[in-house]
């Protein structure tokens, strides 16, 4: 590929001392009849030659390159210092001393092949990028049962010239294993070592420490409650702590090309009267449903610490998370040029199912414009990916997208890449391998890259373990655009999918067993099957208590078996599994309470659990009684103790073609079928990307009561605090702020004959934002509605 040198590349990367003794060489252009052979049936034909001179990092790569040649062909090359015969030479040339300080270069003169580079990493990444493309090796995932070795007697190279630069300035977040070495040596051989340091993670609890708030409580944030000691970047102390502690990073690193500035991770940030007078300052309007509205604040913050910091430091870099209230780019400030935005998509607030470019995806138009915008107005832009799921262990499908996005991000102006991956290596491993490649070459066949990733792997299964794979390629690329919210794909990860992909398992294990293979290669195949077949296992319970099917056993004991054996120990991020799970335990268990608690025959039991299963999720929850159709109007503002005795227009008069002022200007009403088996509304998605914090909305149903029923059940719950009215009369006060679970209030009321009408206002002090409601008959029979807007 076309080498490219890009100058914020050459800012970042600190020169790296080359030790060994440059080699000159005549000429790479000649061209030769013969192939050089390394390794002649299992005897070496050649040397390896390093310098004295020559760095540890050299040293150990050349000596890693010999133990892997040794594994492949039982040839063990001799390492010397000098040779006067055909050899491998591992070190730096004078003719590649103007290279890319990462770029490597492998090139064959007559009897002699070169693994060079301009400097020490140059020639690390020449030898491993050696090793994998032109010897076959393959280095998946960080262990030894993740590395692919080919049995090769005899070793020959034809006039190989590979020259190659990484197409990103940086690539991160990639390697963490259980084992840390392991994880540090896979990042060496896959050519991720050597990158600048990146460091743009929150940070601002180490700016000023949280303890100093019970002294100095002007220093941090005056907004309300869950604030986590944001900072008042506004406060002259705080600026003078930033550039402070900038200064003490980088003098203590010197080599570290850049220091992160990024808020907390929270929202909430400082109201003082100073703040907002800067907003006013900067045209800031809050009231506008903006996901950047802090974005200006946080620019002018990080302007005043970069233009101080250039006087004692230049060249070094401030970075910030371009996240949640400061997602976008500003329209009023400019950046210094030494402000580096890290743009982070989010897959709770933008897309993974999609590609950034897909003009039909809503969420990911949002992030593709602010990428876009970082980039007219910033030095230099940064993404930050979320290639492995940290709440999801399974099978995640994302290579259809990652393909698309990396080379979209590079066309766009995106510098350096990172992704927040966890160690879930054997159900989504094969997403950060082909991030990882793609990073060096944006041009690479992903195909033939996933193609060696399953052959390598798993031999004689590859083709059944190549189906499985696609099956959850398939799943996340064909989620519906309407509802492309984080984890949504798991309501299609139903028994009948799991059931497939499973017989796709054992059809790989019978090809394993009838195969006419060596038995240590069997052997690695199965272990590695093995792995996949416990992330399978784990997924099919995550997601059986994910969907809140009412039977499903929480995943905890399976989970403790798996960590507790050695050979599982990198299936899944345990260390995050039992911090998340039980989460989803929670609400399944208190979807059960729906069932045990709902007066229904054996039959109809067994129907609607039937239906759960299959997704219809509509005739579930109307067979448990939940009103699933309302009308629904919003967002009105809440005011801090006064959110549900304020009353709004809708509380007046019930007008479904009336407009109304809202909170960020004229709403109406809407019609809303939830297609949620519990009869859940998602308030906080419905009003995406508008932010529902603080916020009021009204919703109002119409039901026909069948005959003969009079005195009624209404179970509902929401989230956070609700007013209930039925036939204009309230019913219901619940002023609290709580997580929804299902019949959190109940009462009995007295319908009217015909037609009833109900309307809840729900409040929501921040995040999450939902309300569901049912009836049921005075014994727990939930009533067949005749009417629900059909």
């Amino acid at each position: 590929m076309l080498m490219r040198r890009y100058a914020t590349i050459a800012r970042m990367i600190p020169a790296v001392a080359v030790t060994p003794v440059l080699l000159t060489l005549a000429s790479d252009q000649s061209t030769h009849a013969e192939p050089l052979t390394l390794v002649e049936d299992g005897t070496p034909a050649v040397a390896v030659l390093v310098s004295e001179s020559a760095s540890a990092s050299v040293r150990d790569a050349a000596i890693d390159m010999i133990a892997i040649v040794r594994e492949m062909s039982g040839a063990t090359l001799p390492l010397v210092r000098a040779a006067t015969g055909p050899a491998i030479v591992v070190g730096a040339r004078e003719q590649d001393r103007d290279l890319h300080p990462l770029a490597y270069h492998v090139a064959r003169d007559g009897d002699t092949l070169y693994l060079s580079g301009s400097t020490d990493r140059g020639v690390v990444n020449a030898v491993y990028a050696f090793l994998e493309r032109e010897l076959g090796c393959g280095w998946y995932i960080p262990s030894p049962l993740g590395t692919y070795i080919p049995d090769r007697h005899t070793i020959a190279v034809g006039d190989v010239d590979l020259l190659d630069t990484p197409d990103f300035d940086h690539i991160g977040g990639f390697g963490s294993y259980p084992d840390g070495e392991a994880g540090r040596l896979w990042q060496i051989r896959n050519r991720l070592a050597g990158f600048p340091a990146a460091y743009h993670s929150h940070n601002w609890q180490n700016i000023v420490d949280p303890a100093a708030r019970a002294v100095r409580p002007e220093l941090f944030s005056t907004a309300s409650a869950g604030s986590k000691y944001q900072l008042c970047t506004t406060h002259p102390d705080v600026i003078d702590s930033a550039v402070a502690a900038a200064r003490r990073h980088f003098d203590r690193a010197p080599g570290h090309p850049m220091y992160s500035l990024s808020p907390n991770d929270n929202g909430k940030f400082c109201e003082c009267e100073r703040c907002l007078a800067l907003d006013r300052q900067l045209g800031v309007d809050r009231s506008l449903p903006k996901t950047g509205w802090f974005t200006p604040r946080l620019v002018h913050f990080c302007n005043q610490v970069a233009e101080r910091l250039v006087e004692t430091h230049p060249g070094k870099f401030l970075a910030f998370y371009a996240y949640m209230v400061h997602t976008d780019p500003p329209e009023t400030i400019t950046l210094h040029p030494n402000v580096i935005p890290v743009v982070c998509k989010t897959p709770w607030e933008h897309c993974a199912h999609h590609a950034v470019d897909d003009p039909e995806c809503e969420r990911n138009r949002r992030i593709a414009a602010a990428v876009e915008g970082w980039s007219a107005v910033a030095s230099q832009v940064w993404i930050h990916e979320y290639y492995g799921h940290y709440h999801w262990f399974g099978p995640y499908g994302l290579v259809h997208t990652i393909r698309q996005d990396m080379p979209w991000m590079r066309a766009n102006g995106v510098v350096g890449f990172t992704s927040e991956t966890h160690a879930n290596w054997w159900t989504q491993g094969l997403n950060f391998y082909v991030a990882v490649k793609l990073s060096w070459d944006l041009n690479a066949d992903v195909d033939r890259i996933v193609s060696d990733y399953y052959g390598d792997l798993y031999g004689p299964a590859a083709r059944h373990m190549l189906a499985y794979g696609r099956m959850f390629e398939d799943l996340l690329r064909n989620v519906p655009y309407g509802r492309d919210w984080e984890r949504s794909f798991v309501r299609d990860v139903t028994p009948r999918l799991v059931a497939r992909a499973g017989a796709r398992l054992d059809s790989a294990a019978r090809a394993l067993r009838d195969a006419p293979i060596p038995d240590r290669q069997r052997m690695a195949v199965s272990m590695r099957l093995r792995k996949v077949r416990a992330g399978h296992e784990l997924m099919a319970s995550q997601a059986q208590v994910m969907r809140m099917d009412p039977e499903a056993e929480s995943p905890m004991p399976l989970i403790a078996e798996m960590e507790a054996d050695s050979d599982l120990r990198d299936v899944a991020e345990w260390g995050l599994a039992p911090l998340f799970i039980p989460n989803d335990v929670r609400e399944a268990q208190l979807s059960r309470r729906v069932w045990d608690e709902t007066s229904l025959s054996d039959t109809c039991r067994r129907e609607l659990v039937a239906s759960l299963r299959e997704n219809r999720w509509l005739e579930v929850a109307r067979g448990l009684g939940f009103i699933t159709d309302w009308h629904v109007i919003g967002l009105f503002p809440a005011s801090p103790g006064r959110a549900l005795s304020k009353p709004h227009p809708p509380e007046d008069e019930v007008d479904l073609d009336a407009a109304h002022m809202g909170r960020y200007g004229e709403v109406r009403w809407r019609m809303h079928t939830t297609d949620n088996p519990y009869g859940i509304i998602d308030l906080r998605r419905m009003f995406w990307p508008q932010s529902t914090d603080s916020s009021v909305a009204y919703l109002y149903t119409e039901v026909e009561i069948p005959d003969g029923e009079r005195s009624v059940q209404v179970r509902l719950g929401s989230n956070d605090g609700v007013v209930l009215w039925h036939n204009d009369e309230r019913v219901l006060l619940s002023d609290t702020e709580r997580p929804l679970a299902l019949d959190q209030d109940r009462l009995v009321i007295r319908l009217s004959p015909g037609i009833n009408t109900f309307l809840a206002k729900v409040n929501n002090t921040d995040h999450n934002f939902a309300f569901a409601m049912r009836l049921l008959n005075r014994d727990g029979v939930p009533l067949r509605l005749t009417a629900q807007f059909e």
